[in-house]
């Protein structure tokens, strides 16, 4: 579809919206005033989202996909940082990408006492970072993981059973998000389509997954899908939480075992998702020389916040009655600890 080209929902093809830029879905369906936003989007200087982009790589070690940049600049021409919500219409949604920006001021102070830990653990073991949030508390997580097709993919969360829905492209998020079956009419959000062409649209946006999914040929050795990533490190985001988990060994059962860290470690420094989780599983479960194994690597990766995390179980190991990580204390930790080796399979305890 060539640049500024107006969507139009009543005709939209599978084509035209595998062919749709991020940029045309949000001018079409997202902003309230479409020229504005398009001529706030070409004004936008690129030098901030490179910026950003690097500082990310510096962060969390890893390149995001192309399309991280494209919705930086977005999110510059809607002003969502700065709750501009008149300009793009949420309703009871918002929309901003959310990752640890180590350039902050506030970022030494989390870097010290390790306070980015609990609120940043779904992204340092799984690649997700929030995206957008409805007033009813569920998430949707865009994955940053690197992808062939440099393509962002959004997972949408339920807070009441936290597990994640199938993934999606971000063009098909925007539509399926922003569309709505209310009876069109001019006083209605742009992307009200009645009925009967809101199904068509789900249909659709469903196939345009289907193929992009086709054309993703993963080798071996990349790393791996945040979906399954979330799947193996559930039990563990609650640690870092120190919340009490009823479904611990529910959660353990799909973990790693030994025999998976053995097969991982040749990949450790090219994988900091696989380093941090490696890390954090052997220390709450009581695996001391792997996990000295897995900190020697840690701090090697080429992220911060991978080699913080390493120097700070380090210090767990060494002086575990005064350590803390994050907000947890000493003795929160020791219960956790005990809690996750009792409800691991010995599978993943080490000798």
């Amino acid at each position: 579809m060539p640049s500024g080209t107006m969507l139009k929902l009543d005709t939209l093809t599978r084509e035209e919206l595998l062919g749709a830029g991020i940029a045309e879905l949000v001018a079409g369906i997202v902003a309230r005033q479409p020229d504005e936003f398009n001529e706030r989007l070409s004004s936008c200087d690129p030098s901030h989202a490179r910026a950003l982009l690097e500082t990310f790589e510096r962060t969390f070690g890893w390149t995001p996909p192309d399309e991280f940049q494209t919705w930086l600049a977005i999110e510059e021409a809607l002003g969502v940082e700065e709750g501009n919500e008149g300009f793009w219409g949420s309703g009871d949604r918002s929309l901003f990408l959310d990752f640890f920006n180590s350039d902050t001021p506030q970022a030494s102070d989390a870097l010290r006492t390790g306070s980015y830990l609990p609120h940043n653990a779904e992204e340092l073991l799984t690649g997700l970072f929030k995206l957008s949030e409805d007033a009813a508390g569920d998430r949707v997580l865009a994955s940053l993981l690197p992808d062939e097709l440099g393509l962002l993919s959004v997972h949408k969360v339920t807070h009441g059973r936290g597990a994640l829905d199938k993934p999606q492209s971000l063009k098909t998020f925007l539509l399926t998000t922003w569309v709505s079956d209310e009876r069109p009419d001019s006083e209605q959000a742009p992307g009200a389509v009645g009925i009967a062409r809101y199904e068509e649209l789900m249909a659709l946006a469903d196939s345009v997954d289907s193929i992009l999914e086709t054309q993703r040929q993963r080798p071996a050795q990349t790393t791996p899908d945040s979906k399954s990533l979330y799947h193996r490190a559930q039990w563990l985001i609650r640690m870092t939480w120190g919340h009490s988990n009823p479904l611990l060994a529910q959660h353990l059962a799909q973990a790693p075992t030994m025999a998976d860290w053995a097969s991982e470690q040749a990949v450790l420094l090219s994988m900091p998702v696989l380093t941090n989780y490696w890390m954090l599983a052997h220390y709450f479960l009581g695996n001391s020389t792997a996990c000295t194994q897995a900190i020697a690597a840690g701090r090697q990766s080429p992220g911060l916040l991978t080699r913080r995390l390493a120097e700070q179980i380090d210090a767990l190991l060494t002086a575990p009655e005064v350590t803390h990580l994050g907000d947890l204390s000493p003795a929160r930790l020791s219960e956790l600890r005990h809690l996750a080796r009792e409800a691991a399979s010995p599978a993943q305890l080490s000798s």
